[in-house]
């Protein structure tokens, strides 16, 4: 579970890193 848990949240960051960095045109 805490695993699981663990790759939400990395994921989540990963896709908030992602809409900064390459924001829409």
């Amino acid at each position: 579970k805490i695993l699981g848990y663990s790759r939400v949240t990395l994921w989540k960051k990963l896709k908030q890193l992602d809409l900064h960095s390459f924001p829409p045109s």
